[in-house]
């Protein structure tokens, strides 16, 4: 047994944004894993990156596959811009706990459920067990799933059942949409052309909303309002560049422009609606001209359109780069993060963006451009009539929760488990839309509370019999 509170707040304090890793997160859970019964057990997937391992905690090691494996990844997005982590006192890594809250850059996606996971243990009766279980936490989810396909690559652990933890309030996701993941990049230096030689420059702060890129339509875009002011026919200034965005998986919460103009900062601002200011004598002169960004435009509207060609299909432009060129080559860099339901051929999807590409690459004969495929995840779908489906219903409504089978709009590792032909469940305590990814990220103690039951509980019931 453990202190939950002492150890939630100790294990928030590790700094396990995927760029940095995990080791210092399974250093941390390992001794843990051996105090409730539990064989630990890191996988160091490539010899190059130390840092992004594996911890499997595993009831009975003479066997080879647990017959259950309940995998929460440990490693979280960045927290974005600190300030608005108001409920921390700025810093995301501080936990902590108001009423009913607990707040915290992980406290929801997802390392406090491994906590409750490792209490579930504790209270269970390992002689009564007929069949094995492990625990997981992986590295690099919120990249690409790296660490659930380091995981399953070793095949030496293939379960039957799997339970993916993510946000869920505790209600059952048996099917979600995959993910799609394009950077759309040009290199070259005659997109941009000289700046009107009266116009003053001007630094531009477009605020938006940051969400997860999963459910753009609940935030705000800043991208798009910049790029939304470019397309207009009568605008007052040219765009410099453009910077914003961090990750594929969150819309940001500000984009930062550099605006040449001949108006006022006054007049830009109530123009472009950003935040505007001088910027000074600025070194480099040349903006992006109005024949690219008809063609920027093209590829904006074939992402909405993406969003609307099926029902549910959302996209949205969460990385955008512009820097134009003086002693250096012009580019353009976007990633699109588009998610899909089962069925949608992402081939064609990529299509538009290679459409745009050619037309590019014609009309300017020095443009290098390349539509990169980052990350292409399955969606997945589970049977309602499995027994994972069935006894997590029986046991989630027992304990006071609708037990309603959900179809999650986010990618997860699940997908990943299923391609291997493990039957899949994603659950977890804590809310996720409007929560994961956003400051003031916060878990409920009741949810974790009742996910400690629900992981014992599901743990004797598929391995006591």
């Amino acid at each position: 047994m453990f202190d939950f509170l002492e150890t939630a707040r100790d294990f928030i304090a590790i700094d396990s944004v995927s760029r940095t890793g995990t080791r210092e997160a399974v250093d941390f859970l390992a001794p843990l894993m051996e105090s409730v019964g539990l064989e630990p057990v890191v996988q160091v997937p490539d010899s190059d990156s130390p840092e992004q391992v594996n911890l499997i905690g595993l009831s009975h090691r003479k066997e080879n596959d647990p017959y259950l494996l309940i995998s929460t990844h440990l490693d979280t997005v960045d927290p974005g811009d600190l300030q608005l982590w108001t409920k921390t006192g700025q810093n995301p890594f501080a936990m902590h706990i108001e009423g009913d809250a607990l707040y915290g850059l992980g406290t929801a996606d997802t390392k406090l459920a491994i906590l409750c996971q490792l209490e579930a243990v504790s209270r269970i009766d390992f002689g009564k067990l007929k069949k094995p279980f492990g625990i997981a936490g992986t590295f690099g989810e919120e990249i690409g799933l790296l660490g659930a396909r380091a995981f399953m690559r070793t095949r030496k652990w293939v379960p039957r059942y799997v339970i993916v933890n993510e946000p869920s309030e505790l209600e059952i996701v048996y099917t979600h949409k995959g993910h799609l993941v394009i950077e759309w990049k040009v290199d070259c230096p005659s997109l941009f052309e000289r700046a009107d030689s009266k116009a003053g420059f001007f630094e531009a702060l477009f605020s938006g909303r940051a969400v997860h890129s999963a459910t753009p339509h609940l935030g705000i875009n800043p991208i798009s309002l910049c790029l939304e002011w470019v397309f207009k026919n009568d605008r007052i200034g040219q765009l410099v560049s453009l910077n914003s965005g961090s990750i594929a998986n969150r819309v940001p919460s500000s984009a930062t422009a550099v605006i040449a103009s001949s108006a006022s900062a006054e007049e830009l601002a109530k123009e472009t609606g950003a935040q505007c200011r001088e910027a000074g004598e600025w070194t480099n002169k040349k903006v992006i001209g109005r024949e690219v960004a008809e063609i920027l435009r093209k590829m904006y509207n074939y992402i909405n359109q993406l969003s609307e060609e099926r029902q549910k299909n959302t996209a949205a432009v969460t990385v955008a780069r512009i820097q134009s060129p003086e002693e250096v080559p012009g580019c353009l860099v976007f990633t699109i993060s588009f998610r899909f339901l089962p069925g949608v051929d992402t081939d064609r999807v990529l299509l538009g963006f290679e459409e745009c590409s050619e037309e590019i690459e014609a009309k300017w004969p020095d443009a290098k451009v390349d539509v990169r495929i980052e990350r292409r995840d399955p969606a997945f779908y589970t049977d309602q009539a499995s027994a994972l489906v069935v006894k997590s219903q029986e046991i989630i409504k027992r304990l006071g929760y609708s037990g309603a089978l959900l179809a999650k709009p986010a990618c997860t590792e699940a997908s990943i488990y299923a391609a291997h032909g493990c039957e899949v469940i994603v659950v977890g305590p804590g809310v996720s839309t409007g929560n994961a990814h956003c400051p003031n990220e916060h878990n409920s103690l009741k949810q974790l509370r009742s996910a400690v039951e629900y992981y014992q509980e599901i743990i004797s019931a598929l391995c006591s019999s």
